[in-house]
């Protein structure tokens, strides 16, 4: 999974790591904003709208990832992979949203559900793991230094997010209740956002294991700022 050098990744750097930078900064807009505001009766965001907006900017986040992997990735068996797996789980999981199969079938929604997780971290920790290479393996400019570790900041929110919901889906009721699992993603992104802006997360009901994770993410997010501001200054 060694990183490799495209032919023009000089050139597409910047570009790739802006787009992604985008689409992150609109999910993290969509989970701690937009939805929790469609909640509220007193706001004009509705639920149908926040739904489709937290659809187009998750579709917008994995396409721009699958680019940037795809630059990136030196393995090209191990790319396809990947990408064929989380077009399979997409296609899945929407069919059983749309089909209501919690309410039919809640095992099964929960192992289609565990499965695209899986598939959804895989991916995300693969674009962890090459923006950290990249930033911290390459002579880089300044300006894309900042915009690597930017994106690798934000990614860190989704690992994590990602992290939390397969506790939650391993260990029923550890993250939310059966009845609220549609919220579960949702959740996750919440606290994961507070916990690396060092900020209280707001009160839950998470089980003991959950809450001690969370220690996990700030002090990994800490050293991350540490590592990020001695690779800046070498470069001084």
């Amino acid at each position: 999974m060694a990183s490799s050098i495209h032919p023009k990744i000089n050139q597409r750097r910047f570009p790739l790591y802006v787009w992604l930078l985008i689409f992150q900064a609109l999910s993290l807009f969509s989970n701690l904003v937009i939805r929790p505001a469609s909640r509220e009766a007193d706001y004009f965001v509705s639920p149908t709208g926040a739904d489709f907006f937290d659809l187009f900017t998750s579709l917008a986040l994995t396409t721009s990832s699958l680019f940037f992997l795809y630059h990136f990735i030196n393995k090209r068996w191990y790319f396809y992979t990947l990408a064929i797996a989380l077009t399979a789980s997409t296609i899945v999981i929407f069919i059983a949203t749309i089909s209501k199969l919690e309410q039919s079938n809640f095992h099964l929604y929960r192992i289609i559900l565990g499965c695209t997780t899986t598939v959804t971290l895989w991916m995300v920790f693969t674009s962890f793991y090459e923006a950290v290479t990249d930033v911290f393996g390459e002579n880089l400019k300044i300006r894309d230094s900042l915009l690597g570790a930017s994106n690798i900041f934000l990614l860190i929110i989704i690992l994590f997010t990602f992290i939390y919901a397969m506790m939650g889906i391993i260990v029923p009721n550890s993250v939310v209740a059966d009845a609220d699992i549609s919220k579960l993603y949702n959740t996750c992104y919440i606290h994961s956002g507070y916990i690396v802006a060092s900020m209280d997360p707001p009160d839950s009901n998470f089980a003991p294991f959950i809450k001690n994770s969370m220690n996990i993410e700030s002090i990994f997010t800490h050293l991350f700022e540490v590592m990020i501001v001695g690779r800046l200054l070498s470069k001084v």
